[in-house]
């Protein structure tokens, strides 16, 4: 089973007209928004070409005064919504191991604390605050990577460590805008479930096995913006009711689209998008927004070949 960096398995889809069995994603609608105020600051990953360093730099809005902060990272940083901090995952000793801790840094790259202790193959990935900046939710994959998937939460300071119960086989979670709720990738597709955990429901219905990914809750409560594989090198950037039922897609490319990331006033969405297959076929990395209802925008190349955007709305 994957687990951060989805393989594409079963029958293809070819082209945009790709269609959910719940949650069907309808064309992009004509309507217009007022341009929103450009988040402060990205986050993102790039790896050198030996695979193996993964630095994460930190820039504003256009791309200028990237700075490489901390090395080692792995999958999605997260910030803090006042910016002062990020939660990262990194390995605990070598990547054979299979193992890698969450931990808060400060934004200038000093190590501030290990949030989780993790035994030996398992992997704590993909943290993101909560709206107090005090909750983290995140993937922990129990069995080394390919099996035990699920969600759990955990505060900055290490404490109160759980996993949510009818989360199991759920990767890249997002709070809401109140932290009472969560979204996460499912090989089945996108669901919900409340932070305490029960039956979650489920928003978008994947055609093949981790067809939709990289969900993202916008912050004002009301969308859920995600990644969907139209083929094995296609891919459309989404978004759907939080509460389900009919979506838009905003971007259809012949590449990839990974890393969906709003706006502090939800009305943009910042993503990335590659050349080629995988981590290893990369070629290129750009860094687009788009505001809902309008054409996308290049906002700057990152440095080196970035994977895991993420984007600071303060």
């Amino acid at each position: 089973m994957p687990t951060r960096r989805q393989v594409i398995s079963g029958s293809a889809v070819t082209g945009a007209q790709a269609v959910l069995a719940v949650g069907a994603v309808a064309a992009l609608s004509s309507c217009t928004t007022t341009p929103p105020v450009a988040p402060r600051a990205y986050g993102f990953n790039y790896r050198t070409l030996n695979g193996y360093r993964r630095d994460l730099v930190v820039c504003n809005a256009y791309g200028q005064t990237q700075r490489n902060i901390c090395q080692g990272v792995f999958g999605r940083a997260t910030w803090r919504p006042d910016g002062a901090y990020l939660a990262v995952s990194r390995g605990v000793g070598d990547d054979s191991r299979g193992t890698w801790a969450l931990w808060t840094l400060r934004s200038d790259g000093q190590l501030a604390r290990q949030v989780t202790n993790p035994a030996i193959g398992v992997a704590d990935l993909d943290p993101s605050f909560g709206p107090d900046g005090k909750s983290l939710v995140f993937s922990r994959d129990t069995v080394g990577f390919g099996s035990g998937q699920g969600i759990w939460t955990v505060q900055a300071d290490g404490s109160g460590l759980r996993f949510v119960p009818g989360a199991a086989g759920g990767i890249t979670p997002a709070f809401n805008n109140t932290g009472q709720a969560i979204v996460y990738a499912a090989a089945d597709g996108i669901h919900t479930i409340s932070t305490a955990g029960g039956a979650s429901r489920r928003i978008v219905r994947a055609i093949f096995p981790w067809q939709c990914t990289q969900p993202a809750w916008s912050p004002d409560g009301k969308r859920v913006a995600f990644v969907r594989h139209d083929s094995a090198t296609a891919a459309s950037l989404c978004s759907i009711p939080a509460g389900g039922g009919s979506g838009s897609v905003h971007v259809w490319r012949n590449d990839g689209i990974e890393c969906p990331a709003w706006s502090h006033d939800s009305a943009s969405l910042s993503y990335a998008i590659f050349d080629g297959v995988g981590q290893e076929g990369r070629r290129r990395t750009t860094v687009f927004r788009t505001i809902i209802g309008g054409s996308p925008r290049q906002s700057f190349t990152p440095a080196g070949l970035a994977t895991d955007l993420s984007t600071w709305a303060g």
